[in-house]
């Protein structure tokens, strides 16, 4: 049975950061920036920078991936900022 789980990724690196080190297999997963957000993130695999992958801009963007049956491990899953500050949340349902 799927399981459920959300949260904020808050790292202060902006050159790239893996989501979570886990082995825990993902169906799909949604990622959120915060309207307060002042730069952009980005969304990839462990070559994500904050120039490259998935870019989300400040404000209420998102990205959601379905894997359309087929699983991954979050820990594939790594995110890059280019401030700081900025926070991007996270909805995932595993396998």
């Amino acid at each position: 049975m799927p399981g459920f789980d959300a949260g904020t990724f808050s790292d202060t690196d902006t050159t790239g950061a893996q989501l979570l080190n886990s082995t825990e297999r993902v169906l799909t997963i949604t990622f959120q920036t915060r309207t307060a957000n002042t730069g952009k993130c980005y969304v990839g695999l462990s070559d994500v920078t904050d120039t490259y992958g998935w870019e989300l801009d400040s404000g209420k963007n998102e990205l959601a991936i379905d894997l359309k049956g087929l699983s991954q491990a979050i820990s594939t899953f790594y995110v890059a900022k280019t401030d700081t500050g900025d926070l991007l949340d996270f909805r995932v349902v595993y396998q």
